[in-house]
């Protein structure tokens, strides 16, 4: 597996690359790549092959020239989570162990029963680091693109969020919801006629979803799920549950 190099460019066959900054100099000083060593550029039009012509160790700097495009390593079907604000650092590991699984994107956002605030430079900063966190596992985990992170300051301000990601499926965690499990969920959304253009799970805080959070959820389409008879973590359910829908959609080697 080649190292990543991400870029919001679009790039093409023959295409000559520098890759500068904090990231030409991690490759040039401390990975040490020499001139005829492969790459990968994660590209906006997808994955290409690359190998390095040149290195300047001094200035930090790489050259790539760019070949021809690779095989897609992201989830055919983009898995979105909306994630409610948790203490400490548990949202850092929602972020990188979700983002190495194959996770497409991350709406962080104040929950009734969230502990914790954020706001102002300790918001732009925990921003910051979560972005950081996704670029270096996508990077890990030879992702296509690393995955959005993105701070909402309430449910009210969500339907922005939904009406830019287009879920086919949307599905809430209810620890309440004793009937329909997520795999059932999944099952009826994959046998329909259209194709599952996406799916946004949506995961609740320590403790809990509030009985108005539910209603407003409800009546934006979510489908209130359960992920099992035990009651996990809220740093633990979105990964078990993004799990469950890509292996349900067969990209966990399936």
């Amino acid at each position: 597996m080649n190292r990543r190099v991400f870029t919001n460019e679009s790039v093409g066959p023959g295409q000559v690359m520098n890759v500068t900054g904090e990231k030409g100099h991690h490759f040039a000083r401390v990975l040490r790549l020499r001139d005829g060593e492969a790459l990968v550029v994660a590209a906006a039009n997808g994955p290409h092959a690359a190998v390095v012509t040149s290195v300047d160790a001094k200035r930090g700097e790489v050259t790539l020239q760019i070949g021809d495009p690779v095989e897609r390593r992201d989830p055919a079907v983009p898995v979105y989570l909306v994630q409610s604000f948790a203490k400490g650092d548990k949202v850092d590991d929602v972020v990188e162990k979700c983002t190495e699984l194959g996770v497409a994107g991350f709406c962080v956002l104040p929950t009734q029963r969230s502990i914790g605030q954020l706001t102002g430079e300790r918001l732009t900063a925990r921003l910051a680091r979560w972005r950081r966190i996704a670029a270096e596992a996508a990077g890990q985990a030879q992702r296509d693109a690393v995955p959005s992170v993105d701070w909402y300051p309430g449910l009210s301000a969500l339907d922005g969020y939904l009406e830019d990601v287009q879920p086919g499926l949307l599905l809430l965690l209810d620890e309440q919801e004793t009937t329909c499990g997520i795999r059932t969920a999944l099952k009826e959304a994959l046998t329909q006629s259209a194709p599952l253009r996406s799916v946004v799970l949506m995961v609740g805080p320590e403790g809990g979803w509030d009985e108005r959070e539910r209603a407003w959820l409800r009546q934006a389409g979510a489908q209130s799920i359960t992920i099992g008879q035990r009651i996990l973590r809220t740093e633990t359910s979105g990964l078990v549950a993004a799990s469950a829908v890509l292996y349900e959609i067969g990209e966990l080697g399936g």
